[in-house]
């Protein structure tokens, strides 16, 4: 089912932004009168098709959904008969030929920008506040002098007060090689400004496991270890364990926290173990086998919900914004997102930067399933990542993508002459390398972390 539910997602999120691209050409391709002679989402061989308006323009769903085309009236591609030379898309101005090409990429970006504004104007912004777990030893929250419930209220001098925005700091910060300057208040109020050194962790993918190397995680607090919830067929059902159980001990081990017990189950898949528990005002002793779950193990029973959101809101922030603040909050997220990925893929040109970082279509296919299930926020959210990175992607100045044409119009307005065939012939070859090297790099990466995570 989850597989299935990945495939879905992606399906609807690759086929939302590719529609919507082509979409954007076709409909100024159709203000300016010129004939399309085909509409296309997916390449390859053809699913379904028919034939529509007075043009009888054929619509076409294709096998390999990575992409779509607008093909459009054209004597470059075929004779066009006289009547019908001024709807060829070769006869038309470069001011026309320009806006066409450009409507794609642009439509993508409208489309994350009203996704965004969305968002955050009808469901607003949750997330927690800047206070740390313990970092580990070694980290470099660690040696930087952090410790557990500092409270993160400002970076580089500038004021922070929820995770999304300390991760934006910290990626930034990662790909630019610099340390960060970080005010902290200790859970006495006292404040000291620490310096967080980040630089060498641009050397691979930034993830979790990144972040892990900075020792730097959201403070949760200690939750009894009481038995709030169990799965009726799970292990710790079978064990005899109850709701309202108080886990005392485990194998010998003793547990203060909720975390610690599920530590130590993690830990032990298909082992045995003592489960010392208070039920009633009497210790007793059950046997459970938690039961091999991926690589950890599981037993089924959690902690109760209320209880864990009774601990959880002095650490909750909600962010609620007007239709105006929305869409600047929308339009910042937009330029930061652009910004930060021309300047990492900058990085990976002139090599200061990994190339791991690239991504292909199975990383976008398991992100869609996971933010999928998750809610419908999440996974619009990830709709307009990745249409802002389409529609970016396509602007760049790269032959065979809407940015290379546009830098052959680009050229033929400055100079008044057409760019030559024999230039575009060249440039075709090259893009066709640049984006078959991408691509393969992409999906390198994209094997690789499905290994890792194996």
């Amino acid at each position: 089912m989850a597989a299935l539910q990945t495939i879905l997602a992606f399906l609807v999120m690759i086929g939302l932004v590719i529609t919507l691209h082509e979409w954007g050409h076709y409909r100024v391709a159709k203000a300016f009168n010129i004939k399309i002679k085909r509409f296309s989402i997916g390449f390859g061989k053809p699913l379904w098709r028919t034939l529509r308006g007075p043009d009888q323009t054929e619509f076409v769903l294709s096998l390999i959904p990575l992409g779509g085309y607008v093909q459009m009236l054209d004597e470059r591609e075929g004779p066009v008969a006289p009547e019908e030379l001024s709807r060829a898309f070769n006869r038309q101005s470069v001011f026309k030929r320009f806006a066409v090409v450009a409507a794609g990429p642009l439509v993508n970006l409208l489309l994350a920008l009203l996704l965004f504004w969305g968002i955050l104007y009808f469901h607003g912004e949750q997330d927690f506040r800047t206070v740390i777990g313990a970092p580990e030893a070694g980290t470099r929250a660690a040696q930087a002098g952090l410790h557990e419930r500092d409270w993160i209220v400002a970076v580089d001098g500038v004021a922070v007060d929820h995770w999304n925005q300390l991760h934006e700091h910290l990626v930034a910060a990662i790909i630019n090689a610099e340390p960060l300057q970080v005010q902290v208040r200790n859970p006495t109020g006292q404040l000291r400004l620490l310096s967080l050194d980040v630089r060498g962790l641009n050397d691979g993918e930034i993830g979790q496991q990144t972040f892990a190397r900075i020792g730097l995680a959201p403070y949760f607090p200690p939750v009894p270890p009481v038995i709030g919830v169990l799965d009726p067929e799970g292990a710790a059902a079978r064990g005899g364990l109850l709701v309202g159980d108080k886990v005392l001990a485990v194998s010998g081990i003793e547990v203060n926290n909720f975390n610690q017990m599920a530590e130590i189950v993690k830990a032990k898949p298909e082992k045995q173990l003592d489960f010392s528990v208070l039920r009633g005002g009497m210790e007793r002793t059950l046997k459970i086998t938690p039961v091999l779950h991926g690589t950890i193990g599981r037993i089924g029973a959690g902690p109760d919900a209320k209880l864990v959101a009774g601990l959880l809101d002095p650490y909750r922030i909600e962010l609620s914004y007007s239709a105006l603040g929305a869409a600047h909050e929308a339009l910042r997220k937009s330029a930061d997102m652009i910004a930060m990925t021309v300047r990492v893929l900058g990085k990976m040109l002139t090599g200061s930067f990994s190339m791991r970082n690239l991504s292909g279509p199975l990383t976008m296919a398991d992100y869609a399933g996971e933010t999928a299930r998750i809610g419908i926020i999440a996974f619009l959210g990830y709709v307009a990542v990745v249409s802002l990175n389409i529609g970016l992607f396509n602007l760049f100045p790269i032959p065979l993508l809407d940015g290379g044409h546009l830098m052959y119009y680009t050229v033929e307005m400055i100079t008044g002459t057409p760019v030559s065939d024999r230039v575009m012939e060249v440039g075709q070859r090259i893009g066709i390398a640049v984006l078959a090297a991408l691509m393969g790099v992409a999906i390198y990466n994209d094997i690789s972390r499905i290994f890792a995570a194996s």
